[in-house]
């Protein structure tokens, strides 16, 4: 476990990074220590000591906030949680990545992971329009 990581966030760093094609990639500025999750190469999580953020397109992220799924945005499509529970955290990283590998089967079929995301989406105890929105990145 990183020393700078909470029991809960360093769960959720473990649990996260199971998920196929999932990239770990570990930064330090201003004296703290992130771990940034990727997808595709791109990002589509972060998890530092007491916090966890997820990054999601378009309205995504406004419905993920007003859903309590997140704490709250902040910016570029980022949402943040800070404190969060193992439960809470992992739901919003593995709904982020769901909606970065429904975007990368939309675009590069043959780069996406090896995941339904259907099956992944009704896994979870989500809203509708929350699973709508995700479903839709995959098919437009």
């Amino acid at each position: 476990m990183d020393s700078e990581l909470t029991e809960r966030t360093a769960a959720v760093l473990d649990s996260a990074s199971t998920w196929d094609g999932v990239v770990r990639v570990r930064t330090r500025s201003d004296g703290r220590v992130r771990t940034t999750l990727r997808v595709g190469g791109r990002a589509f999580g972060r998890v530092e000591a007491g916090s966890v953020a997820a990054r999601f397109p378009g309205k995504l992220p406004r419905v993920v906030v007003r859903h309590g799924l997140a704490d709250a945005e902040t910016g570029d499509g980022w949402t943040r949680l800070s404190e969060p529970s193992v439960a809470a955290a992992t739901e919003t990283l593995w709904l982020a990545y769901l909606s970065r590998v429904a975007r990368i089967g939309r675009r590069r079929p043959a780069d996406a992971p090896d995941v339904n995301v259907d099956a992944g989406l009704d896994e979870l105890d989500l809203s509708p329009g929350v699973v709508h929105l995700v479903r839709e990145q995959g098919r437009s």
